[in-house]
């Protein structure tokens, strides 16, 4: 009778525990509402009621549905929004958070009605459907041929190997679409009308084309939860909507994180495409899991940050994210110092193990003067390695020295995020070359705490470094960036994973892209520390656009103490390949020998031994030693290489036919015309059209022209 008719003036609250997960919204209102009625109490007026619902799962599905909003990803609209704000209005939704009471608004009411679509965009690292809106599924044409625009522009940094065709005609169905609803009908175990058989086809046409919509933005998307992390705001209680995001992000950082070509401008284009809800809860969620972890100790804070990293996904080739389980297994081979990992760094540990390389370990974890320097931060994670690993050591001094309370009592009043910060304000310097690379990183080492850390943005850190080394390295050592450094002082150890390449815009692949790897190398050891170690591609030993001066030079180095190769790059980065594999080494300012060279072959056999890279007659690194004798004997031969012709054999590049507007002053035909020449194997030509040959100006052939009238052999580029 209490959920239906009867009222109890005196009643001020009701407590909804236990079960009801069936309750109809109707029942539900009618129960509360039996504590709405005036009432004068004690010789006061009733004021206010309440409900207390022990269930908010059951709270937020009977609030969707009775205020007839829907609670899916993807489905609020307007409308929605405007009709939760009125019953929120008549009936305010409050929050038990932490250890104060808070309102609900509307678009925190639509957060937590959608968040288990949360966690799955969460993590997932951005990759879940859920994260865009209902938009997906009416494209026109005119939306599709947008995304197809934008297709060809993530494509050039390979940023979504899953991205297919889309489908510009939208009319009619193909063969596959009513095969597909046949099969779906078949399932219904009826015959279909051919009106029912063509509706279904036309809905199995729309996912598909969302489907591979969504592939195409997951390029974008699966960039912005770093971001998200580390974004700096005023108010901790502000949601990051998808124009707030863009706002937060200085236009240098977002040409660091976000796909080459993918403006803020061109982004503003696609935000109608995601759920605003949805991103903003999972950017909240992101932050809260990070705001949390500043509350754990040091070791637990490291394990919490490092499974936010976890679920954070790798982009490209040119925004290559080291993940934890990598940077442990670089630094522990190389330098030593607490692992996080077991030792074949398949399963994270609940107490890391020390992992001791002599000399190299002494000398970085057991000095209070040691500086360490990341070279070029995006995550912060080198330097979280290298911070532990010293803090351990101050810890274990501290409690030396710290008395004791009796024989059977272990040292009391310990400050451990003192010594954290005194670790992350003394030994840990950071080089990042944008804004937002800085905030990340000291979110990472730091948290939300404001606890100071050493990080300098450096303006066109790549110009700087390409262009103007000495510069750089008298900046550095000066101590006019980090006030601790004296001049001329020099750094114990530098660490990190430089930028791979940088993408210049010549051509669809990342491959056609400019490595820069090896000028970070080359910086290094010219600032002379006493040990840098670095993780880099193995293509440098082999080949490489731009590589060969450098080859010459690393191969000759005889201060490399140890080089870890894989020749499957997926050995260090699941789901990225990397041309040539991965290698990281050491180098020591002191040493002068052999090698310790440790090659894993691509079928996972390991193979260590002591050589110089330079072995032989060759002008690259035999990387798997058992076929150098061999290759000593085949050299003698002439080389292949006087028949075999180098990328861009006439001196064409790609961007000829990506970007006609570069080159609009050279005719492109489909006929012969005077002083041509017929081109052959073209995927892209002016206009967009797609052909197989095309005859350009003989005058474009800037080299080799004398093999025009030669008959000439064509075959797929060799892999590798």
């Amino acid at each position: 009778k209490l959920t239906t008719g009867v009222t109890i003036r005196p009643w001020t609250a009701v407590l909804y525990l236990a079960g009801g997960k069936n309750t109809s919204p109707q029942t539900y209102m009618q129960t509360i509402f039996r504590v709405q009625s005036p009432a004068v109490i004690g010789g006061r007026q009733k004021t206010d009621c309440y409900v207390f619902d022990f269930a908010p799962d059951r709270t937020l599905k009977m609030i969707a549905e009775t205020a007839k909003i829907s609670a899916r990803a993807g489905e609020t609209e307007q409308s929605d929004r405007e009709i939760l704000g009125d019953f929120i209005n008549f009936c305010p939704i409050i929050a038990y958070d932490g250890t104060e009471m808070k309102f609900y608004n509307v678009d925190q009411m639509l957060q937590q009605l959608k968040r288990v679509y949360v966690d799955k965009v969460v993590n997932s690292g951005f990759e879940d459907g859920h994260l865009y809106s209902k938009r997906l599924y009416d494209l026109t044409n005119v939306e599709l041929e947008k995304f197809a625009d934008l297709q060809k522009i993530i494509g050039q940094t390979k940023a979504n190997k899953q991205t297919k065709d889309i489908s510009i005609n939208n009319q009619g169905f193909d063969k596959e679409d009513i095969e597909q609803a046949k099969r779906e009908a078949k399932r219904s175990g009826r015959e279909l009308t051919k009106e029912e058989l063509e509706q279904l086809a036309e809905q199995l046409k729309k996912r598909r084309q969302r489907e591979t919509a969504v592939s195409i933005l997951r390029g974008i998307s699966i960039r912005m939860p770093l971001m998200l992390f580390g974004a700096k705001l005023d108010n901790e209680d502000e949601n990051i909507t998808l124009s707030r995001f863009v706002q937060l992000v200085d236009d240098e950082s977002w040409k660091e994180f976000m796909p080459y070509g993918v403006t803020k401008e061109k982004f503003a284009e696609y935000k109608q495409y995601y759920d605003e809800d949805i991103f903003a809860a999972s950017g909240r969620q992101i932050r809260e899991l990070a705001r949390h972890a500043d509350s754990l100790s040091v070791l637990e804070r490291i394990k919490r940050i490092s499974e936010i990293f976890m679920s954070f996904r790798n982009p490209d080739k040119e925004t290559v994210l080291t993940p934890w389980r990598v940077v442990n297994m670089h630094l522990s081979d190389t330098v030593g110092g607490y692992c996080f990992y077991d030792e074949d760094f398949e399963q994270t540990i609940e107490t890391p193990r020390n992992v001791d390389r002599g000399l190299v370990t002494q000398r970085l974890f057991e000095d209070s003067n040691v500086r360490i320097l990341e070279i070029n931060s995006k995550s912060g994670l080198y330097p979280l390695y290298m911070a532990y690993s010293v803090f351990r050591y101050k810890i274990r001094i501290a409690q030396e020295k710290k008395p004791r309370k009796s024989l059977f009592n272990s040292v009391v009043n310990l400050d451990e995020q003192q010594i954290w910060r005194d670790v992350l304000a003394e030994n840990i310097f950071v080089i990042c070359k944008t804004e937002m690379a800085r905030s990340i990183t000291q979110r990472t080492l730091a948290g939300f705490t404001g606890a100071k850390v050493n990080t300098h943005v450096y303006d066109n850190l790549l110009e700087q470094i390409t262009k103007n080394q000495s510069q750089f390295i008298k900046t550095l050592s000066s101590g006019s960036i980090f006030p601790q450094i004296k001049d001329n002082m020099k750094f114990t150890a530098i660490v990190g994973n430089p930028p791979y390449q940088q993408n210049d815009g010549s051509g669809a692949s990342n491959d056609a892209a400019m490595p820069v790897y090896n000028r970070f190398v080359d910086i290094a050891r010219q600032s002379n520390p006493q040990y840098l170690s670095l993780i880099m591609p193995s293509k440098w030993m082999i080949g490489g656009r731009g590589l060969q001066k450098f080859r010459e030079d690393f191969m000759s180095d005889t201060h490399i103490e140890v080089l870890f190769d894989y020749e499957d790059s997926s050995e260090c980065f699941t789901n990225q390949h990397i041309d040539g594999g991965i290698c990281y080494f050491r180098w020591n300012r002191d040493y002068k020998g052999m090698v310790d060279y440790v090659y894993k072959d691509a079928n996972g056999k390991e193979e260590r031994k002591k050589r110089y890279l330079k072995d032989g007659n060759t002008n690259i690194v035999i990387r798997d030693t058992r076929r150098i004798k061999l290759i000593n004997k085949v050299a003698k031969e002439e080389s292949f290489s006087t028949i075999v012709s180098s990328t861009q054999p006439f001196g064409i590049r790609k961007d000829l036919f990506n970007n006609p507007e570069k080159y609009s002053s050279i005719t492109i035909s489909d006929k012969p015309f005077d002083n041509s020449v017929l081109i052959w194997g073209v995927k892209g030509i002016k206009g967009g059209a797609r052909r197989t040959s095309c005859y350009i100006d003989r005058d474009v052939v800037s080299k080799n022209a004398e093999w025009i009238s030669k008959n000439k052999l064509l075959f797929t580029t060799s892999y590798s």
